[in-house]
């Protein structure tokens, strides 16, 4: 005897049924109005306890029925709730294909088309709101508090279902960080978008990088324009102009100015780097405080989740005074160009981003910003760390920040931040990091041991059982372990 069927297709239904596709539930519902006559004589009875939080149900001694959808037999729970007519859960949809831009349901190779219509009977009960600030000239700006809001209350079922629970599921996670991928496919993306009208117009347009020369002084020609010659190098920038010209990092340039590119060889790959040392020179100093990453890191030493985003290309995302581009020309083998966009190099680079960073998101409470490095981290649940990731997204449409797609990692319970492994039980240094630093050689400068005292410095402060490592260097300005005094 065939299983009653349970039909998809709007054509052959006299009137408009809700259906529900929900990959947070483990269970389907049916409304008994429904059932055929063929339906009700095949119900069961069951003492099973059905919750289903989304609709307030939690019931014993409930009924099913099997029912045929597609070429597969599926139990349905009988309801009685009038918001819904019909709910797909996840015991059918886990065997299906939700393509949400398409906006097609493929389940047992058949396709069905999925019609979104916001619904007024389904709210989410997250808690939006957070502790005051002290100081009121700091609160969060208005218009992305009502941005949260509006997000959270218009959050599918799907995911209200999956942020209340303790332990989601790995494809549950992926469910929501696919929704914030899609939420904000604007901020999260895999190419550096070109300078906007839009961009010059936003509130960040007021930070933009200065070159200003001090007074009396000049730039010193460079005496040797070109470093490089291997055919190797020659074919690395010419991919490196043909990128940036691309993305609209530089132009070409007729400047009387020019500084010279260097290739370093890192692993198995070139890296091109600018020699502005003659411009910095007369570079008037831009001295903006930074915050340091041993201060930084110890702020999340008690959380509990972390979602971590790097900034694509982040220099390049500032944008540089058109009357101060001819400083930063450069000459290569195939011409000369200069920069729209702020390069790595300049002396005052560093001061410029951590003060985009600064306005952007200095409002917010539970993230850690190092130049292009971000980390969310709270020490609540999944539903409050949802929303703060919300909230740092939505400054970034705000100021025009970009996101990388590929270095995008939400919902972890350990990251890899700044060399250090963060989680649940605490804060470590990577492996990696541990050898680096057992195996540092003795240091025969003062600059070399200014530079191991304060990397060994940063261990003792975080994590106070690397301590000793910092007692290599003893009051005679010996090494220890060593008979190399430190030349001055």
């Amino acid at each position: 005897m065939n299983k009653p069927r349970l039909i998809l297709d709007p054509k052959k239904v006299n009137e408009t049924i809700k259906v529900i596709l929900d990959t947070g539930s483990n269970i389907s519902l049916i409304n008994r109005k429904l059932l055929t006559e063929e339906m009700k004589s095949m119900i069961h009875n069951s003492k099973d306890i059905v919750e289903f939080p989304l609709l307030g149900i939690k019931e014993s001694n409930v009924q099913d029925v099997n029912i045929q959808l597609g070429d597969d037999v599926y139990k349905f729970i009988v309801t009685d709730v009038e918001v819904v007519d019909v709910l797909i859960g996840n015991d059918i949809l886990k065997e299906s294909i939700i393509d949400q831009q398409k906006q097609l349901l493929i389940l047992n190779n058949r396709r069905y088309r999925i019609t979104y219509q916001k619904s007024k009977e389904y709210k989410c009960n997250l808690n939006t709101e957070e502790e005051e600030y002290i100081n009121s000239k700091f609160e969060e700006d208005e218009d992305i508090k009502d941005k949260v809001i509006e997000i959270v209350e218009n959050l599918p079922s799907t995911i209200c279902d999956i942020l209340v629970k303790t332990n989601p599921s790995e494809e549950e996670i992926e469910i929501i960080t696919n929704f914030i991928s899609e939420e904000f496919e604007d901020v999260i993306v895999e190419k550096l978008p070109e300078i906007s009208d839009q961009l010059k117009k936003s509130r960040r347009n007021k930070i933009i990088h200065n070159i200003l020369i001090k007074t009396g002084m000049e730039i010193k020609p460079a005496k040797k324009l070109i470093y490089y010659t291997s055919d190797d190098q020659k074919k690395v920038v010419e991919e490196m102009i043909e990128k940036f010209l691309d993305l609209g990092i530089i132009t070409r340039s007729k400047s009387n100015y020019s500084s010279p590119i260097i290739l370093i060889r890192e692993e198995s790959k070139w890296r091109i780097v600018h020699d502005y040392r003659n411009l910095n020179e007369v570079t008037v100093r831009d001295e903006h405080p930074f915050t340091p990453a041993d201060n930084l890191i110890s702020q999340c030493k008690d959380s509990k989740l972390f979602s971590k985003f790097d900034m694509i290309m982040g220099f390049f995302q500032v944008m540089l005074n058109p009357k101060h581009q001819q400083y930063t020309a450069f000459t290569t083998h195939i011409g000369k160009f200069e920069y729209l966009r702020m390069p790595m190099g300049l002396v005052n680079s560093p001061s410029t981003f951590a003060r985009l960073m600064v306005e952007t998101f200095g409002k917010i409470k539970n993230l850690l910003q190092y130049f292009d490095d971000l980390l969310i981290h709270t020490k609540e649940n999944y539903k409050k760390h949802f929303i703060e990731i919300i909230r740092m997204l939505l400054y970034c449409r705000k100021y025009m920040i970009y996101i990388a797609k590929s270095k995008s990692h939400m919902f972890k319970k350990e990251v890899d931040f700044l060399g250090f492994q963060i989680n649940q039980k605490g804060i470590s240094p990577r492996a990696a990091k541990i050898r680096a630093i057992t195996e540092l050689p003795n240091p025969r400068t003062a600059k070399e041991a200014e530079s191991a005292l304060g990397l060994f410095g940063f261990f003792r402060r975080v994590i106070p059982k690397y301590a000793e490592k910092t007692a290599f260097i003893s009051a005679e300005s010996k090494v220890k372990g060593g008979n190399y005094p430190i030349k001055q």
